[in-house]
């Protein structure tokens, strides 16, 4: 399992990647950048394997993109919303 936290920076998201497995990995992305870092993320792990520690004006626009791109599996998402 592994947590990914995220806050936004200026118009920049940064991402910090913790598993249990691995040392902290951090990476940046555009709006655009992380849907898509996400979406091949899902597709090496089973998407309930991530939890998710967000900002606020971020979680709409993340249940709907994980809503589209991983219908079967909505209800096991685990999101945390931090500010």
């Amino acid at each position: 399992m592994i947590t990914l936290r995220i806050h936004k920076e200026n118009s920049e998201y940064v991402v910090k990647r913790v598993s249990n497995q691995n040392a902290d990995q951090y990476s940046v992305h555009t709006a655009e950048s992380l849907y898509e870092s996400l979406f091949h993320l899902g597709r090496k792990m089973h998407i309930s394997n991530i939890h998710f520690n967000i900002p606020h004006d971020l979680k709409s626009k993340l249940i709907s993109f994980l809503s589209i791109e991983f219908p079967a599996e909505l209800y096991d998402y685990h999101i945390k919303i931090i500010d």
